[in-house]
């Protein structure tokens, strides 16, 4: 097994920490194991965006589609490889 060392923890944390093994019935390194096997063991849910930074990609779309005439620009990998296979007359 793997042994972790955790510098510089807040002594208030520490304390906390102790407590709540306390009343879980556990020493505090078991306490921690618990809590770090929790936390690696949840399923990884993405999260939604906040509705601000949604609205604001909206309009940094937008105002690209009005540079465009309408359309939103291929993607800028593809662009720059139809360049260079065009240049190298592989197009």
């Amino acid at each position: 097994m793997a042994t972790l060392t955790i510098r510089k923890l807040d002594d208030k944390v520490h304390a906390r920490l102790r407590v709540q093994a306390a009343i879980n019935g556990r020493s505090v390194e078991a306490e921690v194991r618990e809590i770090l096997l929790k936390a690696a063991s949840r399923p990884k849910t993405p999260r939604k965006p906040p509705k601000k930074a949604m609205e604001a990609l909206e309009r940094f779309r937008e105002s690209i589609r009005k540079a465009n005439g309408g359309k939103m620009p291929t993607g800028v990998v593809d662009e720059f490889l139809r360049n260079r296979r065009r240049m190298w007359g592989e197009e």
